[in-house]
């Protein structure tokens, strides 16, 4: 755990798929501290990055195929933001 120092807290990452992918990307822009980084998949970016106000940037890769039924790849250059 961090606690105990097992944990190195710069090597902290947080990874979610869909509605996981944005609990990740809201723990980043509220507490950008605490991530190294977050990995995403099937779901849109929290906004424009322009929009987002953090304190400190946070790398982001986010993976979205353009087949996806449940949350259309379409809808997030459409909308911008989580439908």
């Amino acid at each position: 755990s961090l606690s105990d120092g097992r944990v190195d807290p710069a090597r902290v990452y947080l990874a979610g798929h869909s509605n996981g992918c944005a609990m990740a990307q809201r723990v980043a822009a509220e507490a950008p501290l605490i991530p190294a980084g977050v990995g995403c998949v099937a779901w849109y970016l929290l906004g424009q990055p322009e929009d987002l106000t953090i304190a400190e940037p946070v790398p982001i890769i986010e993976i979205h195929g353009t087949n996806d039924n449940v949350v259309p790849y379409a809808a997030g250059s459409v909308l911008g933001v989580i439908p």
